[in-house]
């Protein structure tokens, strides 16, 4: 009876840890939704948005400079695979 009174003491606080743990990942889980539903939108003005609309429906043109810009970043990017 004495070996098995630590052991039955035990279980309870590990199944109590182990409810914590999973309302502690639940409770995170819920907030990083909801963070996530928050910044899914961007606060802007109209103008903004339209302006990016604009650019998206007809980019500029690639210049020199951006196809520099292009050539330096490649420069320092390496690809794994």
């Amino acid at each position: 009876m004495g070996g098995t009174a630590p052991w039955h003491l035990a279980r309870p606080q590990g199944a109590r840890w182990s409810l914590s743990g999973a309302f502690v990942l639940e409770v995170v889980s819920r907030e990083a939704e909801r963070v996530l539903e928050e910044e899914r939108y961007w606060k802007m003005s109209i103008e903004t948005a339209e302006n990016i609309q604009h650019m998206l429906a007809k980019p500029p043109a690639i210049n020199a400079a951006a196809k520099k810009a292009a050539k330096d970043l490649a420069a320092h990017v390496q690809i794994r695979s």
